[in-house]
Formats: C-alpha cells, structure tokens, sequence
C-alpha cells in the first residue's frame, strides 16, 4: 500500500487525507498542534469546494453545521454585508465562549 504523509491538518491536509483514503491510499496527517480546536472563525465554502466535500461524504454534516449567505437579486453580498448584518443568513450563530 502506497503510504502519504500530509502536513498540516487544517480544513486541505484533512480532507486530502479523507480523499487519499478513500481513493486506497494510506495517508498519515502531521499536525504542529497538539490538539484541533474550533477557534470560532467563519469558513466560506465556494460550489466547486462544496462538490469535492460533497464526493467525499461531507455535504450533509457540513450543511447540518454551517449557514448559507445568500446573494440579494441585482447585488453581490459580500462578507462584510453578511457579517453587518446587510443580506441574508440563514446560518446560526455559533456559542459564545
């Protein structure tokens, strides 16, 4: 079995190695942290990004998990419109610490 080490286990090296797997190959993930915590930061996920996850098994958990920011008709709703409120969010709020 061909072996594949990945640095890093962030939202690429961890699913590079859920895609390497499922695909027969053995990949070993390098992570500098001593643990993976959630930091409360927000992760845009474009169409192609969700199709690759979609492929591995991921698409219900992550929709089950995340929000969606939806663009208003004849305007672009950017980041700082979702977050300021303008637009919008179907997504939930996470917990404060």
């Amino acid at each position: 079995m061909v072996r594949i080490a990945i640095i890093g286990g962030g939202i690429g090296g961890l699913t590079a190695a859920l895609a390497f797997q499922q695909f027969g190959f053995q990949a070993e993930v390098f992570e500098q942290a001593p643990e993976l915590l959630e930091v409360g930061a927000a992760i845009a996920m474009w169409p192609n990004a969700m199709r690759v996850l979609e492929r591995l098994g991921l698409k219900e958990k992550i929709l089950e998990h995340g929000g969606v920011v939806e663009e208003e008709p004849g305007r672009f709703v950017g980041a700082r419109d979702a977050f300021a409120g303008r637009g919008k969010s179907r997504g939930r709020r996470a917990p404060k610490a």
